[in-house]
């Protein structure tokens, strides 16, 4: 027989081998500590061992306010000390958890000198112990070895999404409790769940779910053809006879989606319409979409801070195309996201055009004899290949000629009131109001 000691009571219980178990406190099993273990862990002696546990502070009882604990809830603990003076201070440790780096040491926050808080922002198995100091000396005593921490309380209420009768009653049964009275209670119209235009929450006292049906109020039932539909704890959703469990609706804001008419894979030149899709918050959505002007890091918005939520983008460059997405609901809240675009090359039927610049350059045109750019035209882009030169790729249609002016925003150069003319497609350099074409 082997004499054992425990991690949280400091007193001797004869087991029969190193894999038997004590029951501690609560009921709750934990693991036993060989004296060998005792020694390895303390650096003390076996002849210590009954004076070690006779002069320093022990934990004679503890608390928790619950069993297992949540993640975001919080734990409160206690402890009653024995061998101690009134000038004994503790401080609570939590060491584990489920972090992607290994386990780690949360400190309780402590409100008196026995007792103290912990919020755990991480599930998993936790060792609590305690760090007891009196008289400028340390102790460290385990108060339990395997403390439960789980990702989200158990469910006790249903909540049921519905879609059908209009202004509808659901007519419910807790558990093996009594039926409601009156044809049930209506249920609240909601837009938590899209195609789902009522919901209920009903509290479970216990039970694990509800026996219902549905009416409209007017004599029209829905009762599953006499048998009913059951519902567990948690979140569902009622369409059509089918019932369907799904995640907590978030009820926060966010996008749905982001599309593009044309597609994800586009030719350079082809116009296709951005739709943004978003939900949740507090509605009264503002959207922006923009991207950054490769190169040069300037961004071009294609909608800011708009009530509307489609706008058409044409793209100009063959390259991965990043669109930007922010939605900001009337509270304020933010959300963003990203929209990659693979844009591919047209060879035919376009001019190049290389300018000779130091500052963020704009191009004005007019393609064969169709408008003009909106003033002051179409930022170009820094050239990633001609050092010095800002660029710009224009397709023509059906025309095959081009006209054009440049400037910063403030600075024009309209060759002398002449524009700058390219009387074909292909690839131009303009440098001191000279056009060379090459190739």
């Amino acid at each position: 027989m082997v004499t054992f000691i425990t991690f949280g009571v400091s007193q001797a219980f004869s087991v029969t081998s190193k894999a038997d178990t004590i029951k501690g406190l609560q009921g709750n099993e934990y693991k036993a500590v060989s004296e060998e273990e005792l020694i390895k862990n303390f650096m003390i002696s076996g002849e210590e061992i009954a004076e070690y546990a006779a002069e320093t502070p022990t934990v004679s009882s503890y608390k928790f306010n619950m069993e297992k604990a949540f993640v975001n809830t919080i734990v409160n603990l206690s402890v009653t000390l024995d061998g101690v003076s009134s000038d004994a201070t503790c401080r609570f440790i939590a060491q584990g958890g489920n972090y992607p780096y290994g386990m780690r040491d949360k400190y309780f926050t402590m409100n008196t000198a026995t007792t103290g808080t912990w919020t755990p922002d991480m599930d998993g198995t936790y060792k609590i112990f305690v760090d007891i100091t009196e008289a400028g000396r340390t102790f460290r005593r385990y108060i339990c070895s395997e403390y439960i921490v789980a990702k989200e309380p158990q469910e006790t209420t249903t909540t049921v999404y519905y879609k059908g009768y209009t202004n509808p009653k659901i007519h419910y049964q807790v558990g093996n409790g009594a039926w409601t009275a009156n044809n049930g209670v209506y249920m609240t119209p909601c837009t938590d769940v899209e195609g789902f235009d009522y919901v209920i929450t009903i509290d479970l006292n216990g039970a694990t779910g509800i026996t219902a049906c549905f009416n409209d109020g007017y004599g029209n039932w829905d009762n599953n053809n006499g048998q009913d539909y059951k519902f567990g704890a948690g979140y569902y959703t009622y369409k059509n006879g089918v019932v369907t469990k799904i995640e907590k609706p978030s009820g926060e804001l966010k996008i749905n989606s982001v599309t593009s008419s044309a597609g994800d894979n586009i030719q350079m030149g082809t116009s296709t319409t951005i739709t943004i899709n978003a939900s949740g918050g507090a509605g009264g959505y503002k959207y922006s979409l923009y991207y950054y002007l490769y190169g040069s890091g300037r961004i071009y918005y294609l909608l800011k801070d708009s009530s509307a939520n489609t706008a058409v983008f044409t793209p100009d460059y063959p390259r991965e195309t990043y669109l930007y997405v922010d939605v900001i609901d009337q509270d304020g809240n933010k959300v963003s996201i990203q929209k990659i675009l693979q844009v591919n090359n047209v060879a035919e039927n376009q001019i190049t055009i290389y300018y000779r610049a130091s500052n963020p350059t704009n191009i004005h045109y007019q393609i064969g004899n169709g408008a003009w750019t909106d003033v002051p035209g179409v930022a170009m882009e820094v050239a990633s290949d001609k050092a010095g030169y800002y660029k710009k790729v224009i397709n023509l249609g059906d025309a095959t000629t081009l006209k054009a002016c440049f400037n910063d925003g403030n600075n024009w150069d309209n060759n002398d009131n002449k524009d700058y003319y390219f009387d074909a497609p292909g690839t131009y350099i303009v440098e001191n109001k000279t056009i060379k074409k090459n190739g």
